[in-house]
């Protein structure tokens, strides 16, 4: 079979390709986590959170020995755990949010929770929009195209990472990641989003 550039070009990517830079992540926090005058927190984080990946899962195993061969059967799901990257502002305003869901969770000095806003709800749902090539994040009353989403269903921090500095890092803005763990996600296709949703 001889190989053709027209036939891959009629046959494979036959839209261009999906773009990994095409992409927004919603958070939406706990509601009673105090975010007084914090936008960032309130939006989302949608503008700051700058890298992150489709989420992975595993199917297990089961291994039943018969006879020196092993059979192998389906075993459960398990869902490996989610990490953004996050732009640090002066503010640090969604630094802030972060911290202050996790100290809710478990305060740093005393070693406790907050009942109340854990009975409250401390998990919540998280998005990742894929946008397609011709469309963009709503503007106004507009939707963007998004080609699929998945909602990480149950999502809370269990890690903040560092944030860090050096003399010599010039001409740089500051990030972290956080890594959420979350009960199960579910992709949402051919989905739209207006501003309202974000």
């Amino acid at each position: 079979m001889a190989f053709s550039i027209e036939g891959f070009k009629a046959r494979g990517l036959q839209l261009g390709g999906a773009r990994p830079s095409l992409f927004q992540v919603r958070i939406t926090f706990p509601q009673n986590l105090d975010q007084s005058g914090n936008m960032m927190a309130q939006q989302g984080g949608r503008f700051l959170i700058t890298a992150t990946q489709l989420p992975a899962w595993t199917i297990g195993e089961v291994k039943i020995p018969y006879f020196g061969r092993e059979v192998k059967f389906k075993g459960d799901r398990t869902f490996q755990d989610w990490n953004v990257t996050v732009l640090c502002d002066e503010d640090f305003g969604l630094r802030d949010a972060f911290e202050s869901w996790s100290n809710e969770m478990n305060y740093m000095e005393s070693n406790i929770m907050d009942t109340d806003f854990v009975a409250q709800g401390y998990k919540v749902d998280c998005f990742i929009d894929q946008f397609a090539k011709d469309g963009e994040p709503g503007q106004g009353t507009e939707s963007g195209h998004i080609i699929r989403s998945y909602q990480m269903i149950g999502a809370w921090p269990t890690t903040i990472s560092t944030i860090n500095l050096s003399w010599g890092d010039m001409n740089a803005i500051e990030s972290f990641d956080v890594t959420f763990a979350y009960d199960w996600f579910q992709p949402v296709y051919g989905a739209t989003v207006s501003i309202d949703q974000i």
